[in-house]
């Protein structure tokens, strides 16, 4: 914040970085502010781009408006995607945009930027998609843009693979391995998480981790299986050092 701004001056840069983050401004709409984080701005302790940043990670933003809008919007797609009867092409889609989005950095920053026009990044969006025919994402992805919600794309990719798992009675293993599974042995991790939840089918997100030395680390929501070499080291370990 620069320097001999006056008191009304501080809050009207305070109102337009919460109406940056929020959309709006929370004090007036809500009755609601971040107390701690305007004093270290107004003191000069933290930079406005700084206020801005802890704005955007702060348990408020998380909490009372991102979230939501991410489930809002997931659901939203699903409900379009169980009307015309196509929630596992729709699956399909989304996968494929997550995994671009999660290997490319310079995407992300593309559609998060808030100077690059909007007509740009709907070009973008439409070469990414080609000739793909789901116009129901398409839209809905350009609507997206137009709402200035385009770099919320990967967790609503996120949460709607959540919601057709939901959906599926399927459970999201995450598999970390030192080198690449083969097919039995996915399949036998496939058969272990099945006997843990019950679960109808499961869908395995593999991984590889060398620092594991062998073996496998397994995790099922808040659940853990470390069948790893270097899991089983350090409780050796342990039962040493204790014995």
């Amino acid at each position: 914040m620069k320097p001999g701004l006056s008191a009304s001056e501080k809050n009207e840069v305070i109102k337009a970085a919460y109406r940056q983050i929020f959309e709006r401004d929370i004090t007036r709409a809500y009755g609601q502010s971040i107390s701690y984080l305007e004093s270290q701005v107004k003191n000069g302790d933290i930079s406005t781009k700084e206020f801005v940043r802890r704005l955007g990670k702060s348990p408020l933003y998380q909490k009372q408006f991102f979230e939501p809008f991410i489930n809002s919007r997931a659901q939203a797609l699903m409900s379009v995607a169980q009307s015309k009867n196509q929630t596992e092409q729709f699956g399909e889609d989304v996968r494929s945009l997550q995994r671009l989005l999660s290997e490319s950095a310079q995407l992300q920053n593309f559609l998060s930027n808030p100077f690059i026009q909007p007509e740009d990044k709907k070009a973008v969006i439409n070469q990414i998609l080609g000739e793909n025919p789901n116009t129901y994402l398409r839209n809905f992805l350009l609507l997206l843009v137009d709402r200035r919600r385009i770099s919320f794309l990967e967790p609503i990719c996120r949460q709607y693979l959540a919601l057709l798992r939901q959906l599926n009675q399927t459970v999201l293993a995450e598999v970390t391995s030192a080198i690449p599974l083969s097919e039995a042995q996915q399949q036998a991790v496939t058969q272990k998480v099945l006997a843990m939840t019950n679960a109808r089918s499961v869908e395995l997100d593999t991984k590889i981790d060398r620092e594991i030395i062998g073996g496998v680390i397994i995790k099922v929501g808040s659940q853990v299986i470390d069948a790893s070499l270097r899991g089983q080291l350090r409780r050796l370990s342990l039962r040493l050092t204790s014995s």
